[in-house]
C-alpha cells in the first residue's frame, strides 16, 4: 500500500486589501438594496466560506496564474 501523506490542514488565510474592499462593497449594497438583514446574513456566509477555505486547505479553485497560492471558491445561496 503507498504511503499517503497526511491532509494538509489548515492553512494561513490572507484577505487582501483589494478582495476586502470587494467584499465590503458587496455588503454596502445589499444593505441598501435588499436591507441589512440580507447583508447580515451574507456576510456570516462569506466567513464560513473563508473559515472552510482555510481549514479545509486546497479547496476552492486555483487561481495561481493571477497570484501563487490563489484560491476562489462560491458562495451557495
Amino acid at each position: 500500500m503507498p504511503h499517503r501523506p497526511p491532509p494538509p490542514g489548515s492553512k494561513h488565510l490572507q484577505v487582501t486589501t483589494p478582495a476586502r474592499t470587494d467584499i465590503d462593497d458587496a455588503l454596502a449594497y445589499l444593505a441598501r438594496e435588499a436591507g441589512l438583514q440580507v447583508a447580515l446574513d451574507f456576510s456570516d456566509r462569506i466567513d464560513e466560506a473563508l473559515i472552510k477555505l482555510a481549514d479545509v486547505g486546497h479547496s476552492g479553485v486555483s487561481c495561481k496564474w493571477l497570484s501563487p497560492g490563489l484560491r476562489m471558491t462560491t458562495i451557495a445561496r
